[in-house]
């Protein structure tokens, strides 16, 4: 069992690695998630993991845009998305 960590989550292109749960699963985090880092006391449960992007996955993802209000920008937010 595989799971994506939503606290830092990870896409293809970043660097990754994987955390053994306590339930015995592996959730994949960014590398330099902090979740990882507090950890490192308990080293034997990180494993080396790499994306496998044979096949087409959807991930979800955050955007943080920072802008001056002006007229038409949420158009011209749509367009560069789009």
């Amino acid at each position: 069992m595989i799971n994506f960590a939503r606290c830092c989550t990870p896409i293809p292109g970043d660097h990754i690695i994987g955390l053994i749960t306590r339930g015995r699963s592996i959730s994949v985090h960014r590398a330099d998630c902090v979740n990882i880092s507090d950890i490192s006391e308990d080293p034997d449960r990180l494993l080396a993991v790499e994306w496998d992007l044979k096949e087409e996955h959807v991930f979800t993802v955050q955007l943080l845009i920072k802008s001056h209000d002006r007229k038409y920008l949420l158009s011209d937010i749509t367009k560069v998305i789009s």
